[in-house]
């Protein structure tokens, strides 16, 4: 935020202190799919199925790749995991 303001971090912060913004320790919150998108994963699965039972090569023409897990944000230590938070908003 300092940087496209083109103020210091501290003027940044004292804002955010006004604000009523606190630094909160950063924490994992797991995605949660809504009914319509189980929906349409149940049926992508279910038009799969029936391609599979009614097409003999249909996985000669399916492409698997390797699922590789990466973090996304792994910080260093608990300070730099520490992200502004304004009360009465989620995290």
């Amino acid at each position: 935020m300092a940087k496209s303001l083109s103020v210091s971090t501290y003027v940044v912060e004292k804002l955010l202190k006004e604000l009523g913004a606190k630094k909160v320790s950063a924490r994992y919150v797991p995605h949660a799919l809504t009914c319509a998108q189980k929906q349409s994963r149940n049926e992508i699965c279910q038009e799969h199925l029936r391609s599979f039972t009614s097409t003999p090569d249909f996985l000669d023409r399916v492409i698997a790749i390797d699922e590789s897990w990466l973090k996304s944000y792994d910080p260093q230590d608990k300070k730099s995991a520490k992200r502004w938070r304004v009360d009465g908003t989620k995290p």
